[in-house]
């Protein structure tokens, strides 16, 4: 799933769309359990990105030391760090 669409997993594996979302899903939440976002971060870099022509924007954090992406969310204000940061 990490390469492709999901459109594309749900011919190649014969499943619905709903399933495929369910597995990402699932996928997701078990690595953040097992993984805190925030391990070993010293410095970070925020900023924002726009897609959808100029119309959506994204807030990334990235770790500045391994240039890792530490997690993104939707919007580009104060309530995109608080609202949808990490717990």
């Amino acid at each position: 799933m990490t390469h492709t669409s999901k459109s594309t997993v749900c011919e190649l594996m014969r499943i619905a769309w709903r399933s495929v979302g369910a597995i990402i899903d699932r996928v997701v939440a078990d690595g953040r359990a097992a993984h805190d976002p925030f391990d070993n971060v010293r410095r970070i870099g925020i900023d924002e990105i726009s897609y959808k022509r100029g119309h959506r924007y994204l807030t990334v954090v990235v770790d500045h030391d391994t240039g890792r992406l530490v997690w993104a969310a939707v919007g580009r204000d104060t309530k995109a760090l608080t609202v949808h940061g990490p717990r």
